[in-house]
């Protein structure tokens, strides 16, 4: 079974790199006696992904990894016993099956510099994400839809 996993990041963790953060995650898979399955072959690991890095020295409530289990107990028995290994600065928020009823998002962030000209295509492009439309498409889809 594939469990998505939103964890968060703060404090001084904000300076651990990307590639620390798995290793603590691998860690604290084995002493919250989490059930997680093995790559086959001579050297296994533990099958998880993570989402997009986050860089060092930038705290972040939404980060998302994916693990893949053999066994698992109740959503709240799992995050507790993750929790109860973690360090300050690292926490489970949120624990979904990738079964298609979660809506995973990430901030879509359009930056423009202030008095710069954009060019046709892009200032057409940011006149539309900014429109009535696409809000209303935003909040039926269950998010929140651009500040203007």
């Amino acid at each position: 079974m594939k469990i998505r996993i939103r964890f968060r990041k703060y404090g001084v963790m904000k300076f651990i790199g990307h590639l620390d953060v798995m290793r603590y995650f691998q860690k604290a898979m084995r002493r919250a006696h989490i059930d997680i399955c093995y790559s086959e072959g001579f050297s296994p690991h533990q099958i998880m992904s993570f989402a997009a890095p986050l860089g060092v020295g930038i705290t972040s409530d939404g980060e998302y990894m994916d693990i893949e289990v053999h066994t698992s107990a109740s959503t709240e028995e799992s995050l507790r016993a993750l929790n109860g290994v973690m360090v300050e600065g690292v926490e489970c928020t949120e624990a979904t099956v990738q079964d298609g009823t979660y809506a995973i998002q990430r901030p879509f962030l359009i930056v423009t510099k202030d008095g710069a000209q954009l060019s046709d295509a892009a200032q057409a492009f940011l006149d539309y994400a900014m429109s009535g439309d696409v809000a209303e498409l935003i909040v039926k889809a269950g998010a929140v839809p651009p500040a203007k």
